[in-house]
């Protein structure tokens, strides 16, 4: 048996990722798949309309920000510091 240095245990241990900032970006990645899941049901498929909606163009760009504020934050949280 030997003592292991901060390095050595933070090997072991799964490295410095900040897991809190990892959970934040993938449950924001998961409110924007719910929101493109979940957005359409009331109204015409953009599809078959040929053009969106307003409704439809806001729906899509908070669901595209939270997916993307999801990714800056998993990116951040596995930043080597």
């Amino acid at each position: 048996m030997r003592d292991l240095n901060f390095e050595e245990v933070q090997e072991v241990n799964g490295g410095d990722w900040d897991w809190g900032a990892i959970g934040t970006g993938v449950a924001l990645i998961g409110l924007g798949v719910a929101i493109v899941a979940t957005a359409g049901l009331a109204t015409v498929p953009i599809g078959l309309a040929g053009a969106a909606t307003a409704g439809e163009i806001i729906v899509a760009g908070a669901a595209l920000g939270a997916a993307g504020a999801g990714g800056v934050a998993i990116g951040s949280g596995m930043q080597e510091e």
